[in-house]
């Protein structure tokens, strides 16, 4: 089992949202989300069963960061 101190995890409180709470504040659809986590292009952690995405995360995509679902282009 991996432990690890969450002092420095988000909370809701602190502003993380889920993934409902986000999609609705992006304009995005669940599915476009998720694919942009798993990439890794969009930055969340999982708070048991319910990714979480920092308050941070969702300004940084409002002030014009894109989201990526699909792998790059070949160069």
């Amino acid at each position: 089992l991996f432990m690890h101190d969450t002092a420095d995890i988000s909370t809701p409180e602190k502003g993380a949202l889920t993934v409902t709470e986000t999609v609705r504040e992006l304009g995005v659809t669940k599915k476009t989300l998720y694919l942009a986590i798993q990439k890794g292009s969009v930055n969340a952690f999982r708070f048991g069963r319910v990714w979480r995405i920092p308050g941070e995360e969702i300004a940084r995509i409002k002030a014009g960061a894109e989201i990526q679902t699909e792998k790059s282009p070949p160069a």
